[in-house]
C-alpha cells in the first residue's frame, strides 16, 4: 500500500480490507496445513506421526498469524500519518490477529473432528481406520 490515510473514509476502508486479507490469511494457512498434513507420511508400528501433524498444524498458523501482524504494524500503519487514526489501525490489526488465531484454530479443529479418522484429523491423537 503507498497511500496515506489521511481521512476517516480512508481508514475505514483500510480496517475493511485488513479483516479482509485476515481472512484470506486464515483460509489460505489452514490450506497449506491440510496440505502438509496429508503429505506426512503413517508410520508403521507405534503410529507417531500425529504428532509431526500437529506441531506442524501450530507452527503454520503462529506463522501466519504473526506474520500478518508484523505486516500491519510495521509496513501499513507506516501509512496511517494521524495518531489517533493509527491507534484505531493498530486495534485493527489486533482484532485481525485475534480473527486469524480464533479462526484458524476452530476450523483446524472442526475439520479434524470431522474427518476424525483422516491424516488431518490425527492432530487431535486419532487411530488411523485399519
Amino acid at each position: 500500500m503507498n497511500n496515506i490515510v489521511t481521512t476517516v473514509q480512508q481508514l475505514s476502508a483500510l480496517q475493511t480490507t485488513t479483516y479482509i486479507y485476515a481472512v484470506l490469511v486464515l483460509v489460505v494457512a489452514f490450506a497449506v496445513a491440510f496440505g502438509i498434513a496429508n503429505a506426512i507420511a503413517w508410520q508403521g508400528g507405534n503410529d507417531r506421526s500425529y504428532i509431526k501433524r500437529r506441531i506442524t498444524t501450530a507452527i503454520i498458523g503462529l506463522l501466519a498469524s504473526l506474520g500478518y501482524w508484523l505486516y500491519c504494524i510495521a509496513v501499513v500503519a507506516d501509512n496511517v500519518r494521524n495518531q489517533g487514526f493509527r491507534a484505531q489501525y493498530e486495534n485493527t490489526a489486533a482484532l485481525a490477529l485475534g480473527l486469524i488465531v480464533v479462526g484458524y484454530v476452530g476450523l483446524c479443529f472442526l475439520v479434524a473432528v470431522v474427518a476424525r479418522k483422516s491424516k488431518f484429523g490425527s492432530i487431535l491423537g486419532a487411530e488411523k481406520e485399519h
